[in-house]
């Protein structure tokens, strides 16, 4: 059985788990606390209305009317992390979300306090530590949470700089687990050390550019001058991003420059560039960075450009989304 055979990548599960399995399907249900105050979809209007943004709170990203918004107005790393602004239209919509709280064998709390912190100025919400501090108070009350310390309970903590106030931090560190797109560990172990302890950290995608997801080209051709291809930042906190960059001097058919994106503002058309020259190479190197993986991972996958994943194995596993449904030695080098 296909189901039973062991795993190969380290820390991720016993088994082979499929989103298809009959049993899963079947048995499994979640609850997503998004009324009163989890209630995203005021945040996100506002989100939305400050950065000039088209749609309907809880419509998603991207959006149909301005696909490549949010390129357009945020910079990169701001973007990658917002993960809630797609996860949590999601999860109103999917097919297994119950409305009976009894049904349900895992709870998602809706509050977001990245996209809360993003929503400022934003008439007729509470100041951040009144609403967390009512989001803690309706955690405490519910039933459903005390009965396990809220261990079958996950919030989403998109980015661990993000400060939360003490009531609401204190739930957090108590019980549930965390879903992320940080990667930032030792961040993550000093300002939530007991769920980063037990493991009950959930990695989530990065949020990539939309030039990256939605803009195809069928008529796919490759680019000679760009075999190989890497842009990015040279100096970061890992990783030997230099040394790449003068290897590439002595392979024909490379395309590798190191590129320091602004630190404000958006960056739509580098972006757009990036991706088209992606689309167009063979192989991209994806060195560390700031963390053993970063989102050139994902956007090579995304652009059909071969990944070569430079970083050790031991720790990447830790660093990878849905470890136990994709086996990344089959997509990636």
């Amino acid at each position: 059985d296909e189901g039973d055979e062991p795993w190969p990548w380290p820390g991720a599960g016993w088994r082979r788990l499929s989103l298809d399995d009959g049993g899963f399907r079947k048995g499994f249900r979640f609850f997503l606390l998004d009324e009163g105050p989890f209630d995203m979809r005021a945040a996100e209007s506002c989100f939305r209305k400050n950065n000039g943004l088209a749609g309907e709170p809880g419509g998603g990203f991207p959006d149909p009317e301005d696909p490549h918004g949010l390129d357009r107005v945020l910079a990169a790393d701001q973007r990658l992390y917002l993960a809630e602004l797609v996860l949590l239209p999601a999860l109103r919509n999917h097919p297994l979300r119950t409305k009976d709280p009894d049904e349900a064998s895992l709870f998602f709390i809706g509050y977001a306090p990245l996209l809360a912190s993003r929503s400022y100025p934003c008439e007729g919400l509470d100041p951040m530590p009144a609403w967390e501090k009512k989001v803690a108070d309706a955690l405490r009350g519910m039933s459903h949470f005390k009965r396990r310390g809220g261990q079958d309970f996950i919030h989403l903590f998109m980015k661990y700089g993000q400060n939360v106030n003490p009531p609401l931090k204190e739930l957090y560190e108590a019980g549930p687990l965390v879903a992320t797109t940080d990667r930032s560990f030792w961040s993550i172990s000093h300002n939530l050390p007991t769920p980063f302890k037990k493991g009950q950290v959930v990695m989530m995608p990065y949020v990539s550019s939309t030039y990256v997801d939605i803009d195809v080209d069928l008529g796919r051709e490759m680019d000679e001058k760009s075999w190989y291809f890497f842009r990015g930042t040279l100096f970061r906190r890992f990783g030997s991003r230099t040394e790449l960059v003068e290897l590439g001097k002595q392979v024909t058919g490379s395309n590798f420059e190191g590129h320091k994106m602004p630190s404000k503002g958006p960056q739509e058309d580098v972006l757009q560039n990036t991706s088209r020259l992606m689309r167009r190479s063979s192989v991209c190197p994806c060195p560390q960075g700031d963390a053993p993986t970063s989102g050139r991972l994902f956007e090579a996958l995304a652009t059909g450009c071969l990944a070569i994943v430079m970083s050790p194995r031991d720790i990447m596993a830790n660093d990878l989304p849905f470890p136990s449904l994709i086996d990344y030695d089959e997509i990636a080098l």
